[in-house]
Order: structure tokens, then C-alpha cells, then sequence
């Protein structure tokens, strides 16, 4: 977890900052807005998790082979993930987004926009503005929130994001040195197996907090505001915190979080979950060494709020309330 005087690094490097939110934002350039569902909504699948973007953003990250093999065949773009055999009405029904450099994924440090990644789950029936969840037993500093898509307004229950690498390179938060790395019990990423289009990422819940004393306008935009008249006051961010917020320090690995390998032959994904910790173990679950571990597909697809039915009776049911 962030402290109110610290800005969260987030990135592909993810690397560590101990700069203001308004000092980083003189760092970032020249900025631009993307938002709000303007055009075709299937462009909007690049406008996450904030509508910020860097107007230069350095694209030679994605000059590697295996990029556009998770991004839909455009190393600048992104595409939308879906395992086919998903009940529709499973509560767990989820589906993936894999980034290129489309400037998604810039966060209050002006770093990012390269090698994010996104799992959304089902669309939750809270509407904006919204109210931060509160937790207790010393959870409140990592306590998830549902996640407000600033491209098209949609509302989901729950999201996980973080930071892809290609086989063969370094865990995003391992470039760093993150001191609590190595006690994640996790192997380097050559050591997992890997050949031509494979990818490793580890996957985060979406926190907020009220940051008060900071000012974030400029990272949320004029007009997404999923916490109203407080979100220029509200820190949000993939929970990559240490669980005892010695953001510095900290040696404890963060609270939640998910390994994944995939292999993507460009049309479909294959993922294996690698290791996982979760919010009632001490220690992380180990699933590399099982040689049962099984598989699961994702089909490549347009994004789901381009033409979905379920979403306007969603909507329907929210303006009613």
C-alpha cells in the first residue's frame, strides 16, 4: 500500500519513487485524454485503467516477436481474451486484456503505457459515484474496490491488472528489485520452460484509498469521476504493496496475487497458473512442480462491451434505481 506522501510505481519497470503525485505529473510531457465511449467503442479497449496517456510514449519495448502475439496482431494495440467454455452465468465469468504499447496502463508515476495487462470479472450492480469499500482487521490497506472502465463507464465487481514479460525475461517486479521478490517462491522466468510466444505475468487486485493533500485531477480527466466530487482525492492502483506498507522496504510480499505462464499461437492462449497467494495464507500456493497442473484456453475476440446485450439491461436496471 502507498503512503499518502509516496507515489506507486507502476509500470513495465514498475521501479520505485518518492516524489509527490503533482511533482510526477511535471515528469510526464505532454499528456493526452482518451474516454467516454467516443466512436466506434471498440477502440476503447486501449483507454484503461486511467484516461491519461503520454503524448511520446517510447514504443521500442515492443519491437520483440512475441508482442504481437498477445496484442491481436498490432505490437501497438490490444486485444480482448475470452475462455469460450465459461457458464454465462458463472459469477466468476471473467475475461483478459493483453496490451502492447497503447499507452494503457500509465499510472501517477508517469510511468507505464507498456505491457499492461487486465482481467475483468462480471459487471457489478453499484453505480457511480461510487463509495470506497472499507475492510477491517488491519485490511484496510489493501481492502479491493470494483473497477470503473474510463472508456466506456462500465462498472465490474472486481479486477486484477499488472505487467506482462516475454519467456526468457525478467519478472516485471523482479527488473527492480522489489525487496520483497524473494519471497515470492517464485522460479526465473527460464527456468519455468518457455519457446517463441510465450508470456509471464503476475496479477494484482485493483485498491483505492483517499489520498487527501494530493491532487489527481490530472490523472483521472475532466469528466471520469467514478468517485464524484472525492476522486480527485482518491489513489488507485494493482495492489503490488508490501502487506506491512513499507512501500521501501517491505519484505512481505503483497497480500493477493496470482502467477500466470501463457502460450499464444496468435488465434488462442494457453495459461497455466503457476502460483498464487491468497488473503488467509501466510505463504504463497505452488502449482509449477505439479505435473497435473492444468491448462485453460482463451480465444481471441472483439471487447465484449462492443455488442453486448447484457450490459444495456444492465444499464437499464442501474438508471432505474
Amino acid at each position: 500500500m502507498i503512503h499518502t506522501t509516496q507515489v506507486l510505481v507502476l509500470a513495465l519497470a514498475l521501479a520505485t519513487s518518492g516524489s509527490s503525485a503533482n511533482g510526477s505529473k511535471l515528469q510526464c510531457g505532454e499528456l493526452e485524454y482518451c474516454g467516454g465511449g467516443h466512436g466506434d467503442l471498440s477502440t476503447e479497449i486501449s483507454c484503461t485503467c486511467f484516461p491519461v496517456k503520454q503524448k511520446d510514449l517510447d514504443t521500442s519495448y515492443c519491437d520483440h516477436v512475441d508482442v504481437p502475439k498477445f496484442t491481436g496482431g498490432d505490437p501497438l494495440g490490444a486485444m480482448a481474451w475470452y475462455a469460450t467454455d465459461q457458464d454465462d452465468d458463472a459469477e466468476d465469468k471473467n475475461y483478459w486484456v493483453f496490451h502492447g504499447c497503447d499507452g494503457a496502463g500509465l499510472m501517477d508515476d508517469c510511468m507505464g503505457g507498456t505491457g499492461y495487462v487486465e482481467q475483468f470479472g462480471t459487471y457489478s450492480d453499484e453505480a457511480v459515484p461510487l463509495s470506497l469499500h472499507e475492510c477491517s482487521d488491519g485490511w484496510e490497506s489493501h481492502c479491493t474496490q470494483p473497477f470503473v472502465h474510463p472508456g466506456t463507464g462500465n462498472v465490474y465487481s472486481w479486477y486484477y491488472a499488472g505487467q506482462w514479460t516475454w519467456g526468457g525475461g525478467n519478472w516485471p517486479d523482479q527488473s527492480v528489485g522489489k525487496p520483497w521478490w524473494d519471497n515470492m517462491g517464485l522460479p526465473d522466468t527460464w527456468d519455468l520452460g518457455y519457446d517463441e510466444g510465450t508470456g509471464f505475468v503476475i496479477m494484482y487486485p485493483w485498491v483505492c484509498n483517499y489520498s487527501s493533500g494530493n491532487d489527481l485531477g490530472w490523472l483521472w480527466g475532466g469528466d471520469h469521476k467514478p468517485y464524484g466530487d472525492s476522486t480527485y482525492q482518491t489513489k488507485c492502483y494493482y495492489d503490488n504493496e508490501p502487506w506491512d506498507n513499507d512501500h521501501d522496504h517491505g519484505t512481505t510480499t503483497p497480500p493477493i496475487w496470482t502467477a500466470y505462464k501463457f502460450y499464444s499461437d496468435g488465434a488462442t492462449l494457453t495459461g497455466w497458473k503457476m502460483a498464487e497467494k491468497k488473503m488467509d495464507s501466510p505463504d504463497p500456493i505452488i502449482y509449477f512442480n505439479d505435473p497435473n497442473n492444468p491448462s485453460f484456453t482463451l480465444e481471441g475476440m472483439s471487447p465484449p462491451w462492443a455488442n453486448d446485450e447484457k450490459k444495456v439491461k444492465h444499464d437499464a436496471i442501474i438508471s432505474e434505481k
